[in-house]
């Protein structure tokens, strides 16, 4: 049998959790076609199967049935023996899910087939790692993409927690004042007139302040993009000159970016800091540079 990393899987079951019979056979072929992958489990790659044993107790077995496939701690995908609605009836499928399968109809990321020859082909042509082009854009995109949800939700935010009609209406009739009265400025109070809850309102002005800041430079092409990859390596892009690195180790990131990336060790996923970046989910992040 094939080296299958289960500590990912809840050590209360790990031991008895089993292979489905027909995953066997296809991992052993998928290994043979792709020597260098290596291969695990998580949680959610099992399943529980109730059986009634002859005392009438009931036994729970816990099921493999997706196995996911890595290479240089990039997740390629994986293989799994699912049920297929076919002809009226379900039937035993070879799945095979991947970033390179592009589906319009069923799940848009996974083959699935009855003969195991076309499963091997298609895991053959699916499992082939990202080149430099590729990850420069998942990195840029993923960051970039997370990086702008947040700013927006801190802009709208720190808009909610005033009324925006009241304090529109207060702004244009301190400027009549002044324009009444001669002058050519006008003062707003530091409490805006409208805000119920001042703390709390801060707290959402602080936050924008610094996820601003970094949406700030990104567009100013500032920064890196980091991919924590499975094997505790980092995928780096530099936003400054549109390249991507690959570090084996936390170890042998350029000084600068160790000291700010280890301070994610104590920040939370959504949580941006100004001086040093912010931690996003799906173990990507971005560091100020």
């Amino acid at each position: 049998m094939i080296q299958v990393d289960k500590s990912n899987i809840k050590g209360e079951y790990r031991n008895e959790a089993v292979f489905m019979p027909e995953l066997e056979e296809f991992l052993e072929k998928v290994a043979l076609a792709k020597p260098l992958c290596k291969f695990e489990v998580h949680d959610n790659d099992v399943r529980k199967a109730h059986r009634r044993e002859q005392n009438d107790g009931v036994k729970t077995d816990h099921i493999i049935y997706r196995i996911r496939v890595i290479e240089n701690g990039e997740n390629l995908g994986g293989i799994s023996i699912e049920d297929r609605w076919r002809d009226g009836q379900y039937e035993k499928a070879y799945g095979v899910s991947s970033f390179r399968i592009s589906k319009e109809r069923g799940r848009y990321d996974t083959s699935l087939t009855k003969d195991l020859k076309v499963a091997i082909r298609t895991a053959k042509k699916a499992f082939i790692a990202r080149e430099d082009s590729e990850l420069k854009k998942l990195v840029k995109e993923n960051v970039l993409t997370d990086i702008s949800r947040m700013h927006n939700q801190a802009s709208n935010n720190v808009r909610w927690g005033i009324d925006n009609e009241a304090e529109m209406v207060f702004y244009a009739m301190q400027a009549w004042r002044a324009r009444k009265y001669g002058e050519k400025e006008t003062k707003l109070p530091a409490i805006p007139v409208s805000c119920r809850n001042l703390a709390e309102h801060d707290k959402k002005c602080e936050l924008f302040d610094h996820i601003n800041d970094l949406f700030n430079m990104t567009k100013a092409k500032q920064g890196y993009g980091v991919l924590a990859n499975l094997d505790n390596s980092l995928t780096v892009y530099s936003f400054a000159t549109d390249t991507v690195a690959r570090y084996e180790s936390f170890d042998e990131l350029p000084t600068d970016m160790q000291q700010k990336y280890a301070m994610f060790k104590v920040l939370d996923v959504g949580e941006p800091v100004a001086t040093i970046g912010v931690k996003l989910g799906n173990n990507y992040a971005f560091v100020v540079g």
